[in-house]
């Protein structure tokens, strides 16, 4: 439990509250992975959930790492909602409601963040030790 909780505070805030894997239907963040495992260290969906982190899982089965790349960028813009301008001879202002409508039918720029996502994803459960 004390290598869930290390690694959780080795990780900026707002990375805590992102969903990092998909388990039993749902998508769990660090910070849900934490609770879960300190609420129920005996319980089988924690010790797989240890056994992901471990094995650097994101997902087993459905959905796939892209979906929880999506999620992130989704939950992100809920939380943090920005604006997005682009570059180009066309320049242009991208509300969160326009990049999330990028992400979901997966225009080019929805494609690029995704993929910063699960690159991300990646990362952060390759910190765990």
């Amino acid at each position: 439990m004390e290598r869930v909780r290390k690694w959780v505070y080795s990780l900026p805030a707002v990375e805590r509250e992102l969903p990092i894997i998909f388990l039993e239907g749902r998508y769990w963040s660090p910070n849900d992975i934490l609770s879960f495992i300190e609420a129920n260290p005996n319980h089988p969906i924690s010790a797989q959930l240890l056994r992901m982190l471990s094995m650097r899982i994101a997902a087993i089965g459905s959905p796939s790492i892209t979906e929880i790349a999506k999620m992130r960028l989704l939950t992100l813009l809920e939380k943090h909602p920005v604006k997005v301008y682009t570059l180009g001879v066309l320049r242009r202002e991208l509300s969160p409601e326009d990049l999330k409508r990028e992400i979901m039918l997966g225009g080019s720029l929805g494609r690029s963040l995704i993929s910063i996502q699960e690159r991300r994803i990646a990362e952060i459960i390759g910190r765990f030790r």
